[in-house]
């Protein structure tokens, strides 16, 4: 279990008047049955409308995406079965294509000559007398490039 170090500090604070199982209890010790009335109140005092509790768990979701986690620890996170299910948030990160064709020029710019990567990944200019050749990041362009034949 990962437990953050905000979170610990928050348990480690709070009031210890007498030993129980349950974390989250009233004041007599009793444990919570239900939280939506107080969530309903919530809301309501926030002016936020349409907005079910399972909708936080979507914004934690995005949220993680969009900070650059991968998609395998975000099904993990989130307790799915199978990655297709956290496939959906996938879209709120557009810049992992473009991550990945970086990297792919990175790798072959410091690891390999110039010379044995041309037949694989340059194509030549003929607009001037000299060769010059076009990088993988060049020629893919800022929208990335998408698989002929969809991964699963």
């Amino acid at each position: 279990m990962i437990v953050l170090p905000t979170l610990k500090e928050m348990f480690h604070e709070m009031p210890r008047g007498f030993e129980n199982v349950h974390v989250f209890t009233d004041k007599d010790g009793k444990p919570y049955t239900s939280i939506k009335r107080s969530f309903k109140t919530a809301l309501k005092k926030a002016g936020i409308r349409d907005f079910k509790f399972h909708d936080m768990r979507h914004t934690f979701a995005s949220h993680l995406v969009m900070a650059g986690v991968d998609l395998t620890s975000v099904k993990e996170l989130l307790g799915h079965k199978s990655i297709a299910m956290t496939l959906r948030y996938a879209h709120l990160a557009p810049g992992h294509k473009r991550k990945a064709v970086n990297m792919l020029d990175q790798v072959l710019r410091n690891n390999q000559s110039e010379e044995s990567v041309h037949n694989l990944f340059t194509i030549p200019q003929t607009s001037s007398r000299q060769t010059s050749h076009k990088s993988l990041q060049d020629m893919v362009g800022a929208s990335g490039f998408e698989p002929l034949i969809p991964c699963v």
